[in-house]
């Protein structure tokens, strides 16, 4: 019975090597890879970025402000001083104030 189970398994990892034979192909000969493969990682490719199309348009990004921001923004040499003070008079909430502020963009990754 385990001979036949092998010979099944083996038959089957012969069969797989055939179908795809770029599994141990070296990349730098320049051939291209077998249609089924290519198709593969470009359809992994396009799901992957609708996830992340996905997660970027329902997410909101995330804001960060400094503890002090309204002892910096409070003195009159400030440029958002006016903001402040429409704070102040109850003219606009803290959100606004924050939405108001001078903003950072920053990209990098885990090296940078």
């Amino acid at each position: 019975m385990t001979s036949i189970i092998r010979s099944v398994f083996f038959a089957v990892i012969v069969q797989f090597l055939i179908i795809f034979p770029a599994a141990g192909v070296d990349e730098t000969t320049g051939s291209p890879p077998p249609l089924p493969v290519a198709a593969g990682e470009h359809l992994t490719a396009d799901l992957v970025n609708l996830i992340f199309l996905f997660d970027r348009a329902v997410s909101k990004p995330p804001r960060a402000t400094t503890q002090n921001y309204l002892e910096r923004i409070s003195e009159p040499s400030s440029p958002v001083y006016r903001d402040y003070l429409e704070y102040r008079q109850h003219k606009i909430d803290k959100i606004e104030l924050v939405k108001r502020l001078p903003h950072v963009a920053m990209l990098g990754d885990s090296l940078t």
